[in-house]
């Protein structure tokens, strides 16, 4: 199996897991903090470095992160099947046009799309570049990718790929490799731009250091604490709690 198989977004939260909702939680408590998390996932998920290129959802269990952050996953898988389109930064276009020099191809096609200096040019890219993996289940997979061959295709993937999300960092089992491990992912994206959603339920100082200095960082991210009970309770379809 490739690792992008493996790093997929789970099918089944493709209509579940959406902005819309969030809307409707308006007026309960903690509100205010809702409301600062869902702009920004709206702002990355339009593409927009508003919130710069990583962004931490935090907060304790069932306030909805890992629901934001599907949210803006989603809503990049629809904008390439929706748009044929490669999203660029300035950097990263500088880097194309200048490879394409090389090749002696032509710059025709590109053009800027938004206020946020991003651009686009023409042609299906190979994929939409989504990849999604829980922090615990990732680094199982990537101590097991030792034998079957996919390490450095999965560790290639968390750090290069157009969009990732790490879910449910600092819940898992701390050991020095595993750490190292989440310390390169997050290191190589933090370097090189590429958009990153991070969910925690841990305070930034119980995460590493390196990890919460980058992740803190305002020039680069913002980090969205989100105060609120816990809603899952709420979602009945007959709007009584189960118990």
């Amino acid at each position: 199996m490739a690792a992008g198989d493996l790093l997929a977004l789970p099918t089944q939260t493709r209509e579940t897991c959406r902005l819309e909702p969030w809307d409707s939680r308006r007026g309960q408590p903690g509100w205010e903090s809702l409301a600062v998390a869902c702009w920004a996932a709206r702002r990355m998920a339009l593409g927009y470095r508003t919130v710069g290129h990583m962004l931490t959802l935090a907060g304790e269990t069932g306030v909805g992160k890992t629901h934001l952050a599907l949210a803006i996953a989603w809503e990049w898988v629809e904008r390439f099947e929706r748009e044929p389109w490669s999203i660029l930064t300035n950097d990263e276009l500088l880097k194309v046009l200048e490879s394409g020099i090389r090749r002696h191809e032509g710059w025709e096609g590109w053009r800027v799309i938004s206020d946020e200096r991003n651009w686009r040019r023409p042609g299906w890219p190979k994929d939409h570049g989504v990849r999604f993996a829980r922090v615990g289940e990732l680094l199982d997979m990537l101590q097991k990718g030792y034998e079957d061959g996919l390490y450095y295709e999965l560790l290639d993937e968390c750090q290069n790929c157009r969009l990732l999300v790490l879910d449910d960092l600092g819940h898992q089992r701390e050991t020095p490799w595993r750490l190292e491990i989440v310390d390169r992912i997050v290191d190589a994206r933090y370097i090189s731009g590429r958009w990153t959603v991070v969910t925690t339920n841990l305070p930034g100082d119980q995460l590493p250091p390196r990890i919460a200095s980058r992740l803190r960082d305002r020039s680069t991210g913002f980090v969205a604490a989100i105060e609120a009970g816990d809603y899952r309770p709420l979602k009945s379809s007959n709007g009584r709690r189960p118990w």
